[in-house]
């Protein structure tokens, strides 16, 4: 059995509708205890939601606000 560990810090919760673009939302951390091959790791958002995910380091990526916010549209987002 792979154990998976996932690490989210919150910077800026809630995200404020003018927040500006580039904005960190969190940071994430990802291993996988495996060695190897088997323990590389990928992360990814579904499409059209306003972050994109930027790998800051190896296992690590930053949740980066990448569009304009519109809470008339959207109120909130779960499950991304």
């Amino acid at each position: 059995m792979t154990m998976c560990l996932i690490t989210l810090t919150s910077l800026s919760l809630p995200v404020r509708e003018d927040a500006a673009l580039g904005t960190v939302i969190a940071l994430i951390s990802v291993s996988d205890l495996d060695s190897g091959a088997n323990g590389q790791v990928t992360c990814s958002l579904t499409v059209h939601v306003p972050f994109k995910l930027v790998s800051t380091f190896k296992n690590y990526y930053s949740l980066v606000l990448d569009s304009a916010l519109d809470r008339e549209t959207t109120p909130d987002y779960k499950g991304w």
